[in-house]
């Protein structure tokens, strides 16, 4: 038993359709192999770079959100 395949009878693309962009030029292949790197290195440090990079993050917001409470408080008092 054979399965035939229906051929669309019209196809139109709408003006919302997105087209794509041709381009010759590669978007960034430096950065592709600095990632690639990064990831052919063992699971472990991987995981605790990125863990340390989080940690990182989320203390400078804490202390970001500290140093704007105590800003705040100082500009309330004053006036």
């Amino acid at each position: 038993m054979t399965v035939l395949e229906k051929t669309p009878v019209h196809t139109e693309t709408s003006p919302t359709t997105p087209q794509p962009i041709a381009s010759d030029t590669p978007l960034a292949p430096h950065d592709a192999g600095l990632y690639e790197g990064f990831l052919a290195l063992p699971v472990p440090a991987v995981l605790v770079s990125l863990w340390l990079l989080g940690a990182a993050l989320i203390g400078l917001g804490f202390l970001t959100f500290y140093y704007l409470f105590w800003l705040l408080l100082e500009l309330l008092v004053g006036l």
